[in-house]
């Protein structure tokens, strides 16, 4: 073999050795890189997100520890709104409230909520001392209970009087949830 040949022959072997040393590069190194750098990102992203947690804990203990002191017994739906019920009745009375209507209302019954709320709309009249009284017995977040609707009115035979159209929520845990 002629030196021309020789050089030829070592630069073709050159050239193909660095044509599979580019063609490997790119096939294995290049997407294994890729896919560590990613796997390194996610790993940095779930870090702050678990040292973010880490920080809110100390914050939200208190809110959990309220909620495991007056979370609700599980009961029924029934159970709930007769219960809800009897309360409204019981204090509307107490505080010398006149109740002209009231009216079960379905209950909120949310697909993968943990609470679901039995709602009770009520007209009520009385002195506006007393109906305040009621609302603030009423509207109490320690029985899980909120106002969620309230309309005044001045009664129209007494300017002494209000008239009061109230919508009141009761949050409870179903049975079945318990359970599970």
């Amino acid at each position: 073999m002629s030196k021309r040949e020789q050089s030829l022959l070592t630069l073709l072997i050159v050239v193909a050795l660095f044509a599979g040393l580019l063609i490997g590069y790119r096939q294995f190194y290049e997407p294994a890189y890729r896919k560590t750098k990613q796997k390194l990102e996610s790993a940095e992203l779930q870090k702050e997100e678990a040292g973010s947690i880490i920080e809110t804990a100390d914050l939200i203990k208190e809110e959990v520890n309220w909620l495991d002191s007056y979370e609700p017994e599980p009961t029924t739906q029934q159970s709930a709104q007769s219960s809800l019920q009897a309360d409204c009745e019981k204090n509307a009375r107490l505080s010398a409230l006149e109740i002209k209507k009231q009216t079960l209302l379905s209950s909120v019954q949310e697909e993968g909520a943990y609470y679901h709320r039995a709602r009770m709309d009520m007209l009520v009249s009385g002195l506006e001392t007393n109906f305040y009284k009621w609302v603030s017995i009423m509207d109490d977040p320690t029985k899980f209970r909120r106002i969620t609707y309230l309309r005044l009115n001045p009664l129209r035979d007494d300017d002494t009087q209000i008239e009061a159209r109230v919508v009141i929520e009761q949050w409870y845990v179903p049975e079945r949830l318990n359970e599970l």
